[in-house]
């Protein structure tokens, strides 16, 4: 089976709050000078307090004291562990442990967990100790500076395990430590498995040092498919004992392609609660098979997404061009029977109105709007209900106000620019008798 995804877009109003202490915790965004500071440790906490209660999880206890390789969360619910299995497909005794991570700017890749070399099996050491023989034999060693550090060292000290470490690195790099430790340490490749393999990746969207949603994109891996890449393993840096340490990591390449693709299919679920996204999870209704990564001599890795409630595992296609009716007073596309989601018609959208926008000239919004830093484009969100036949958009902030103003006359940037846009845009993609309004 292939790896699967989905994304989620939370608007909860408890947890925006928690994720913004968290960002001013860790420097992010400016802490507000109004209440006690809070550590960060205190404020990621609440983050996984919030969002453990969608997924009906508990906090692991041995993970809540540190303990290594122990998933955050236990999913409690048999009843959301159900759903997700399904749409995994497997059973779920393979999803209720759940792994949480919290992106904080800058970060490149996502952080699984370390194992220290005093816990490693004897087969493993005896191994790494040969390898760093082979290292200093072949001079490796000296001049590297991850081993030597620019003293140009050209031995190591057998029982020191940082050393030993570093000098089986020189040898193989350090993506060779993940295939080392299948091979030679089945238990504990098993143990970074069951730590990574339900992944909670999520991240903060801010405006004005304000975070307004939630990205969040759990990712499934089946056993066959934890290989490297797209799991990258690393050696430990600061403290002592970090050196003596091997890390996991979710590859920023694998993430950086996953979003993407995510971005142009669209998050099946946006959820503004608890009860709602529980609700959307359990009516998730297709996968729709991405494609293939190919990652140098590792494996090519299949994934697909799922793809929920309205959108199904269907994308509209159109053979001909609808011609323009005579009404003018109703808003009339061609019934096709396809669907599509909310976030799949903002992206079409907004790329249209873009195009639309003159890029250069003096500001005049009575003539049209002129496209500069994309800030307007993207603040504009269309949201589509087919039960209703109605078609709805807005701005978010900071743009909402300045869009209400220019929205109306005399500017008229609804009837002039997002209006018109609608109307073409859904009468080549789908049919069905749509209302417009601006929200």
């Amino acid at each position: 089976m292939a790896v699967v995804a989905f994304s989620v877009t939370l608007t909860d109003p408890e947890l925006l709050k928690n994720y913004t202490g968290l960002l001013q915790s860790v420097g992010k965004i400016p802490a507000s000078s109004k209440g006690p500071k809070r550590t960060a440790l205190f404020a990621e906490n609440q983050v996984e307090a919030s969002l453990r209660k969608y997924y009906g999880a508990t906090t692991n206890p041995a993970a809540a004291k540190n303990a290594a390789l122990v998933p955050d969360l236990s999913i409690e619910s048999p009843r959301i562990a159900d759903i997700l299995a399904k749409s995994f497909g497997t059973t779920a005794e393979e999803v209720v442990a759940l792994e949480a991570k919290y992106k904080r700017g800058g970060s490149t890749n996502t952080t699984i967990g370390q194992r220290s070399a005093r816990e490693f099996a004897p087969g493993f050491l005896d191994q790494l100790k040969l390898l760093a023989k082979q290292a200093e034999e072949e001079g490796l060693l000296k001049g590297n500076k991850d081993f030597g550090g620019g003293a140009n060292k050209n031995s190591f000290d057998v029982n020191n395990p940082a050393e030993v470490l570093r000098a089986v690195r020189a040898k193989i790099g350090g993506a060779g430590f993940f295939n080392l430790v299948k091979k030679y340490d089945p238990t504990l490749h098993k143990a970074f498995y069951n730590k990574a393999k339900n992944l909670v990746v999520t991240e903060a969207h801010v405006v004005k040092n304000k975070v307004v949603k939630v990205t969040a994109v759990n990712i499934f891996f089946p056993f066959k498919n934890f290989t490297s890449p797209p799991f990258q393993t690393e050696l430990g840096s600061g403290s002592e004992n970090a050196k003596r340490a091997i890390v996991y990591k979710l590859s920023s390449s694998f993430e950086k392609q996953l979003l993407k693709r995510m971005e142009e299919s669209g998050p099946p679920i946006i959820a503004r609660n608890v009860e709602e996204f529980q609700r959307v999870l359990a009516s998730i209704d297709g996968k729709r098979k991405m494609g293939t990564m190919d990652f140098g001599q590792a494996p090519a890795l299949d994934y697909s997404l799922l793809l929920g409630v309205p959108s199904g595992s269907s994308i509209p296609r159109v053979n001909a061009r609808v011609k323009k009716g005579n009404m003018k007073s109703r808003e009339v596309v061609k019934d096709t029977s396809q669907f599509i989601s909310a976030a799949q018609l903002t992206q079409i959208l907004r790329a249209r109105i873009q195009d639309k926008m003159p890029t250069v000239g003096e500001p005049n919004p009575t003539e049209g709007l002129k496209y500069r830093t994309g800030r307007f484009v993207n603040a504009l969100q269309f949201m589509v209900d087919y039960r209703k036949a109605l078609i709805s958009y807005y701005a978010e902030p900071p743009v909402d106000e300045y869009f209400d103003k220019f929205h109306r006359r005399p500017y008229a940037v609804g009837q002039r620019l997002i209006r018109p846009t609608i109307r073409q845009t859904v009468q080549e993609l789908f049919g069905r008798q749509f209302k417009i309004i601006k929200t």
